[in-house]
Order: C-alpha cells, then structure tokens, then sequence
C-alpha cells in the first residue's frame, strides 16, 4: 500500500532583506537610522566576512596511518633499513658492503635479493 505524499509549499525569503546571516541581533536595529545601524552592519559584515573566508578550510581529526602488517615484517621495510641503497648512503653502511665483498659473500645484501616462490 504506497504512502500518502505529503505536498509542502516551497519556502520564500523576504524581499525587503537579502537572504544573509539572519538574527535577532538584526531586526530591532534595521529601523533605527544612524550609529547604531552602521554599528551593527559593520559588526554582521565582518562575520559573515569571516565566516567566507573559513568555508575553503578541511580539518581531518584522528587522521592515523593504517597498522600495517603487524606479525611479521615486510619486504619493502626490510628493504629500506638494510638494502643496498641504504647501505650506501651512509659510511657504516659502505664499510659493511667492503667487508663483505671482501669476504667473498655471494649476496652482498640479501634484503635485496628476492625471494623465489616454491
């Protein structure tokens, strides 16, 4: 059995003010002519000047980096901590590779040397 609809008329502002920032701050001072009009324009000004200037502003709270794999480690960690360009890049790291060129190893970093599947 369908719903009844319910028809709503569609609302209209008023034409005798824009369709701005509304408050009862507004409507005792719109009659009053002289400090305190421009007063309170100046004041309504400003905020909704404010207000603009804040609309173009994104702020993620909470805004974490996903755990990851937490088990084990993975390849592309292991990589970046004891791969060859990272032992290059330091002085430790370049005596470590002598050393073991020295020694004869065949992988000179086995953080790089990938895995071969069974």
């Amino acid at each position: 059995m369908p719903r009844p609809v319910q028809r709503v008329a569609p609302l209209r502002l008023s034409s005798s003010r824009p369709a701005q920032l509304q408050s009862s701050f507004l409507a005792p001072v719109a009659g009053l002519k002289g400090l305190c009009a421009s007063f309170a324009q100046m004041v309504l000004g400003a905020a909704q000047q404010l207000a603009r200037s804040r609309t173009g502003l994104l702020v993620e709270c909470n805004n974490k980096k996903g755990l990851g794999c937490t088990l084990r480690g993975t390849r592309r960690k292991r990589a970046r901590v004891s791969g060859f360009r990272a032992r290059m890049a330091t002085v430790g790291g370049r005596k470590v590779l002598a050393a073991r060129r020295k020694k004869g190893r065949k992988a000179l970093v086995p953080a790089s040397v990938p895995k071969r599947k069974m």
